[in-house]
């Protein structure tokens, strides 16, 4: 059976490059980053529209994917800050046979704030302290990355899709 794993975080907090890791080390594996489906430029922020043609453009890709008979394990990452948002994207999704496992990145406060930095985002734009307390919550596995490079935390992610 193949299996769909969506990789969900906080912005900064590593979902693409953990994905990036994993997209290298594993055979028979797809990986669709939902930012790809934003790219925009100018990019006016997100209307009604583009929300539309990126959920239909998320179903058609990772349908796509799945019927591709080389591919075992697909990875979707996105900000998916709520139950409802892995639901908006699996309902887009018309392969059935597939075992999904959720899987959130979180970190420690002073942690993210660095990786933003790093990342040359801007902090005061898009940090929220209660975003990473609403990813604690979901109905997912979750890993703290706070204290784990990015090989760890891929490790993590390979035990629990084993």
């Amino acid at each position: 059976m193949k299996k769909l794993i969506m990789i969900a975080g906080p912005a900064g907090v590593g979902k693409t490059t953990v994905c990036q890791k994993l997209f290298k080390t594993i055979d028979g594996c797809a990986w669709l980053d939902a930012d790809w489906c934003w790219m925009v430029n100018p990019y006016p922020g997100k209307t009604d529209e583009q929300k539309r043609y990126a959920e239909k453009a998320f179903g058609y890709i990772l349908d796509g994917y799945f019927n591709n008979a080389n591919t075992k394990i697909i990875f979707f990452s996105w900000l998916m800050h709520s139950d409802f948002m892995f639901d908006l994207v699996t309902s887009q999704i018309s392969y059935t046979d597939y075992k999904l496992i959720k899987i959130v990145l979180v970190c420690g406060e002073s942690e993210y704030i660095r990786r933003l930095i790093e990342g040359n985002r801007s902090e005061n734009k898009i940090y929220n302290p209660d975003d990473i307390a609403k990813y604690r919550l979901l109905d997912a596995n979750i890993i703290d990355t706070t204290e784990l490079s990015i090989a760890e935390t891929a490790n993590k992610i390979l035990d629990i899709i084993k």
